[in-house]
This record gives C-alpha cells, structure tokens and sequence, in this order.
C-alpha cells in the first residue's frame, strides 16, 4: 500500500509440555530494509494468561531467513 506495508494474524505457540498461548498480531511499519514490526496480544490459551506487546520481523534478503522478537508485558492472575 503505497510502499507500506499492513497486516494482522493469529499465532499459536506450544511448548513441550503441551501448553499453549493464542496471539493476535498487527503489523503497521515496514523499513526500507524489510524491518516489519507491530504489536500483538494475548487472546487465549491453556492458562490464564494477559498481556501483550510489541514485535520487530527482521528478513534477510538473501536467504529468506526471518527472526521474530517480542517484547512484552505478560502476567498470569
């Protein structure tokens, strides 16, 4: 869109003893180096988990190769 770009989804991460958590991401900002980041929240899960944050998706052009980073504020009440 204009060079920028938007988007949103679901993730669904699971640990090895079978517990998960839901997200909700929303990536609004893409650098000119392929830097796309956002925010997301929790949205459900096997626990009782709350909170949310911001990510930063940083690509290598040349591999293909993508690592995602969250920072976040998360609590279990």
């Amino acid at each position: 869109m204009n060079g920028a770009a938007i988007g949103e989804g679901l993730c669904v991460y699971e640990n090895g003893n079978g517990e998960t958590v839901a997200l909700r991401w929303t990536g609004e900002n893409m650098t000119a180096l392929g830097v796309f980041s956002g925010q997301w929240v929790v949205i459900g899960g096997t626990g009782s988990m709350i909170g949310g944050g911001d990510f930063v998706n940083v690509t290598d052009r040349a591999t293909c190769a993508a690592k995602t980073t969250l920072t976040s504020a998360v609590s279990m009440p």
